[in-house]
């Protein structure tokens, strides 16, 4: 499978999404309850899917 057909799930951005991003993968953010990417200081990469919740994941794949 090539790597940019992966989907990295992660709910911290600097290590999950950053770290998917710099390898050539796709990343999904689980975003707190509370958190804003917009206002969040560590949104250096942007995530190419966000979610509240780890289940709204299957209606996506």
């Amino acid at each position: 499978m090539p790597i940019g057909e992966i989907l990295h799930v992660g709910d911290d951005l600097t290590t999950d999404v950053g770290g998917a991003i710099r390898s050539g993968m796709q990343a999904c953010w689980i975003r707190p309850e509370n958190g804003d990417l917009m206002q969040t200081w560590d949104s250096r990469l942007l995530p190419h899917l966000e979610i509240s919740r780890l289940a709204s994941l299957t209606s996506l794949i």
